[in-house]
């Protein structure tokens, strides 16, 4: 007996939970069918995850433009593990709401635990009266393989990018904020693919990964090989053509590599991966991480619109991956390949590149590169602070924030200078003789006469300039600081190893001004050297035969022989001129200055009679272990001030670490020329042509 009332209450209790099982799932039907209470405004409110869905199908059944509120905080899944869900789905997978031209007011709420198997983002259009505000999108996953983003038609291969909030956006998203994980096999952004309209106000933070995997082999026959294209990442959008305003990236953001044989531009940026003409990034900020396989920049990596009063506060660096292929590489803090504007913008992150093969230029910029588009960009009113960047040049429209001990002109630091010295390396005392001036003793302890206003004399304020044998007059080592000049590009390229042994195969040898030329010049003797030449006379005309400087920079085996034998090698070469050119040479000066490695620039000037016209010339040398560089200036005798300063300036630009052992360009020998390392410059000088052919090369920056 009491086993059979133990059957009946079992059967009992059975009926009563499948009767609630029942109920419940009929309740669930019920209620994921019935559409949520609608407002006085009209707008759907959304409570449940249930409501929620109901909206998305509503959406992709073709009622775009309905209008909903949410009115509690959506948890959609567990997200425990959110971040494996591409290995294991959750429990509730949703569809995208497809083309939206509605508002969704996301009422300061939050949507915890999407996740989409058959779409790249909640929305795939946000039509131009859309509308998505103050909505959060918490822990959930956008994770696309190549299967998912390919896309194959008759004149190729494309692809679609991945996205948390919505593909293409024509409408307006404003004040939300974006807490996932977007990763994707090609390009990615992490609130919004395509922005054709406003983003204002938005943020996000997680990780944006373009490029996730490599591209799978494929043979002749699976698909047509990639053209060009770009692969790009973005904080906020990939690719900007309206107007991003008031945005903040806390994400990290990454594009990697995923083929070695197609070509393909890998570009990142905090805010956006590229900005189109049309485009704009205004007052926006980033503190993500970015890294590209080519292309980074702290808010943008490409653009040729506008990007104005931004700050980007993160590191920015470029990981080089093998290629087969010449490329440009630039890591820059704001925008990494500038074709547009860039305005009032600041960075303080660290800026760096990782290269394992020879650029022909140091790719790393504070702000912006302006080169590579082939419009070039402008820079305006931006800042970088000194230690973020190891910029190689300086730039117009850029400044550096200096160290806080700094008190040299604004918007410069102490390595925006180059510090010679000349004179004795101490103050020295010398007494007058028989036959001195002022201007004989400033010339042959500074090299120049004019310079006599530096020597100091016993009896300096009587004003007599006249000297007494016997008077002591006083010579201090002469500094000088000579400002690097604004807009230069790199010169020479070689393999180098610095002091230290540390290969760097990214460094400039030395710098040339932007707005010059290099080239070569055809005419007997030229000796086989480089040349470079202004484009235009300073009036906006295309320069005609004048100032020419030709240049070698080359390795060497051999330490500096003209440290301890200069007053020699003076003398030397004054009997090679008068052995080359006879008497047209006059008024030859010597130069020797010290650098703040230690090592000597050497120069000399000179005029030169060539059929009744004057030639001036000036030649400076620079010699050490690791380094021999010449460079020898031409030009006529009314530019003689401007020829010296310039080559000076050139010479002593000179990269002062590089070290190539090896010489790759040995020079020729001849006879009355006892300086074998270097060009005889009164050979060039006689057999110079003004009227010669110069031919520029196609110049590359940042090249692989």
């Amino acid at each position: 007996m009491r086993n059979g009332k133990g059957g009946k209450k079992k059967a009992g209790l059975f009926s009563i939970l499948f009767c609630c099982a029942a109920v419940f799932c009929f309740l669930a039907f019920v209620s994921s069918s019935i559409e949520p209470v609608q407002a006085e405004d009209g707008y759907y409110l959304l409570a449940t995850p249930e409501s929620f869905r109901w909206f998305t199908e509503e959406v992709r059944e073709g009622n775009k433009e309905i209008d909903v509120r949410l009115t509690a905080d959506l948890v959609l899944n567990d997200t425990t593990e959110w971040e494996s869900w591409e290995e294991e789905p959750p429990e509730n997978v949703y569809r995208t709401a497809g083309r939206y031209n509605g508002h969704f007011d996301g009422n300061g709420h939050t949507i915890e635990g999407y996740y989409a198997s058959d779409s790249w983002s909640v929305f795939t259009i946000l039509e131009e009266d859309a509308r998505v505000s103050g909505l959060t999108l918490r822990n959930s996953l956008f994770d696309k393989d190549f299967e998912e983003v390919s896309i194959f038609r008759e004149e190729g291969l494309n692809f679609i990018s991945a996205s948390s909030l919505c593909h293409t956006n024509y409408g307006r998203v404003e004040n939300c904020r974006v807490e996932a994980v977007v990763r994707s096999a090609w390009s990615a952004g992490g609130i919004v693919a395509l922005n054709y309209g406003q983003i204002e106000n938005c943020r996000f933070t997680g990780r944006v990964e373009a490029g996730s995997v490599p591209l799978p082999g494929r043979g002749e026959e699976d698909s047509p090989e990639l053209l060009k294209r770009n692969l790009a990442a973005g904080g906020i959008c990939r690719e900007n053509k309206g107007t991003v305003r008031h945005c903040l990236n806390e994400g990290e953001i990454a594009a990697g590599c995923v083929t070695e044989e197609d070509r393909v531009n890998y570009v990142a940026g905090g805010i956006a991966g590229i900005v189109g003409e049309t485009g704009s990034v205004r007052s926006s900020i980033n503190r993500g991480a970015v890294t590209s396989a080519q292309l980074a920049g702290g808010i943008a990596g490409t653009s040729w619109g506008e990007v104005q009063g931004c700050i980007n506060g993160a590191e920015v660096k470029v990981e080089q991956v093998e290629l087969g292929r010449t490329d440009s590489l630039v890591s820059a803090g704001i925008c990494a390949s500038n074709g547009g504007r860039v305005a009032s913008c600041l960075n303080t992150g660290k800026v760096g590149i990782r290269q394992r093969w020879l650029s022909l230029i140091s790719p790393v910029y504070g702000v912006a590169c302006n080169s590579v588009n082939p419009e070039k960009g402008t820079t305006e009113n931006c800042f970088y602070l000194a230690d973020s960047a190891r910029q190689a040049f300086r730039q117009s429209g850029v400044s550096k924030v200096p160290g806080e001990e700094w008190d040299g002109p604004p918007g410069t630091d102490e390595k925006d200078f180059i510090h010679l010295q000349s004179g004795p390396e101490q103050t020295e005392w010398y007494r007058a003789r028989f036959g001195d001036s002022l201007w004989s003793i400033a010339r042959e302890y500074y090299g120049d006469g004019a310079l006599y206003p530096n020597l100091i004399r016993e009896n300096s304020a009587s004003g007599d300039n006249m000297l007494y044998v016997g008077e002591q007059i006083e010579i201090p080592p002469l500094d000088e600081y000579l400002p690097k000049a604004v807009d230069e590009t790199g010169l020479g390229w070689a393999s180098c190893v610095l002091p230290d042994g540390t290969y760097i195969p990214t460094r400039f040898a030395a710098a040339r001004p932007e707005d010059w030329y290099e080239g070569t010049m055809e005419f007997q003797g030229d000796s086989g050297m480089k040349v470079l030449w202004p484009k235009t006379d300073g009036q906006g005309e295309e320069t005609k035969p004048g100032l020419r400087v030709f240049f070698s920079v080359d390795g060497s085996d051999e330490d500096d022989f003209l440290e301890e034998r200069w007053e020699e090698a003076k003398e030397e070469i004054a009997q090679s001129a008068r052995l080359w050119c006879a008497d047209r040479v006059e008024n030859l000066r010597f130069y020797r200055y010290r650098l703040e490695n230690g090592e000597h620039l050497y120069g000399y000037t000179f005029r030169l009679n060539r059929d009744g016209e004057k030639l001036a010339c000036a030649v400076y040398w620079r010699l050490r272990k690791g380094m021999c560089a010449e460079f020898i200036g031409l030009a006529p005798a009314r530019e003689e001030g401007k020829l010296n300063r310039q080559v000076r300036y050139l010479a002593a630009r000179v990269d002062q670490e590089i070290a190539m052992e090896t010489p790759m360009y040995p020079c020729e020998e001849m006879e009355g020329w006892p300086f074998s390392r270097f060009h005889n410059p009164f050979a060039l000088a006689m057999a110079y042509n003004e009227a010669a052919e110069c031919s520029p090369y196609m110049l590359w920056t940042g090249g692989q």
